[in-house]
């Protein structure tokens, strides 16, 4: 199963290397990444173009903010499952994909743990959020896993939202 990761970012020159090393550090060896660049005004193109490989897609154009962008990465992906990196994010371990993908054959959606750190001291974490088992009705009730942990199976009868 290709898994595709949309990061969207906009100036984001002092993160955007380490989130994308994150991405390519993974151990899951079908993968790909679409970063969706707002016009950026800083390094981040550059930075994001340094990681040039067939894994790897830069879009860096205009867009009407972060969800306008979102649905850039999602109309870009040929995959068979999609996912969410902010782009000052990253992925606290090398099998994240590989996890995402185990999780993904026996489901349409899935979702893990979040930390939340101190962007000044990155090992002081200062929120976090747990996966519990989804329950019916949750999202009625104003549940909502965070996004960069989200990850779907896609059909190509689906639509971008």
């Amino acid at each position: 199963m290709r898994i595709s990761v949309v990061t969207v970012c906009r100036n984001a020159a002092a993160t955007i290397g380490e989130t994308l090393s994150s991405f390519f550090d993974q151990t899951y060896p079908d993968k790909h990444l679409i970063v969706v660049d707002g016009a950026s005004t800083d390094h981040t193109v550059s930075i994001a173009r340094g990681f040039a490989c067939d894994h790897l897609t830069v879009i860096s154009e205009p867009d009407r903010g972060l969800y306008d962008a979102m649905n850039k990465g999602l109309g870009a992906f040929g995959g068979e499952a999609i996912g969410f990196l902010n782009a000052d994010d990253r992925y606290h371990d090398r099998d994240a994909l590989a996890a995402v993908a185990d999780a993904l054959a026996d489901a349409d959606i899935c979702f893990g743990d979040l930390d939340y750190v101190d962007p000044s001291e990155r090992r002081r974490i200062v929120r976090r959020w747990r996966a519990t088992p989804w329950r019916r009705g949750a999202f009625r009730r104003g549940w909502m896993p965070p996004h960069p942990k989200i990850g779907l199976t896609w059909s190509s009868g689906s639509t971008p939202l």
